[in-house]
């Protein structure tokens, strides 16, 4: 739950970039477009944790997302008293799998590349938002 919450928190400050970005004016096309490709990269990640919910909209079936391995888990625990089934520690296994190759990309994104990129829109003289340095004033 706690990644989920750093992933929202993630697409926040992606939307107040975007914004900042649209009301520079002159700004270089090309760095709306790399706001988009890592805003892209974040939903990507979100749809591993969270999973896509898109096709299940239209009856297709969809491998199973990591929170819907430890929901089912969960769920499927709370209702018996004989314990974890083997599906049950299966299902973990896997989930605990996926999230230990989710974390780093989602750190790299996060804690490096989006933090590049602010330091690139602080460089273009884009308007501050929320997360990057405390401004200077400029005599």
């Amino acid at each position: 739950m706690g990644t989920q919450r750093v992933i929202q928190d993630a697409f926040s400050k992606m939307g107040l970039i975007k914004r900042a970005l649209d009301g520079t004016p002159g700004i270089d096309v090309a760095m709306m477009d790399e706001a988009r490709a890592l805003e892209k990269r974040l939903q990507d990640l979100n749809e591993e944790l969270s999973g896509d919910n898109t096709p299940r909209g239209w009856g297709d079936a969809v491998p199973p997302s990591i929170q819907s391995r430890i929901f089912s888990l969960m769920f499927g625990h709370w209702g018996t008293f004989y314990g974890p089934t083997k599906t049950h520690r299966a299902s973990l296994e896997i989930a605990l799998q996926q999230y230990e190759e989710l974390v780093p990309k989602l750190r790299t994104l996060i804690e490096v590349d989006i933090v590049a990129f602010e330091e690139k829109m602080e460089a273009a003289g884009v308007p501050w938002t929320p997360g990057r340095k405390i401004p200077t004033l400029k005599k």
